[in-house]
């Protein structure tokens, strides 16, 4: 499920682009990949995100993987 190299104790925020693609209506990105940059709060540990979403989303470490390369979220710690 989580992958060592980017959850494991992390926490992500929403990047300016990221807050500004999460807003967009209509959305910019497919229903999971919007979902999930929902979630990031500056807060909460990816870890913890993306466990919870696996209940609603396939592969959710794949996607959070996904939106840290496209720059949508960034590390906080």
């Amino acid at each position: 499920m989580a992958t060592a190299s980017i959850l494991t104790q992390t926490v992500h925020q929403r990047t300016r682009k990221g807050q500004m693609v999460a807003a967009a209506q209509p959305p910019m990105l497919d229903e999971a990949h919007t979902m999930l940059l929902r979630l990031f709060n500056g807060f909460t540990p990816t870890e913890w995100l993306v466990e919870k979403a696996s209940v609603f989303l396939a592969q959710p470490d794949v996607i959070a993987q996904e939106l840290e390369r496209s720059g949508l979220i960034e590390r906080v710690h």
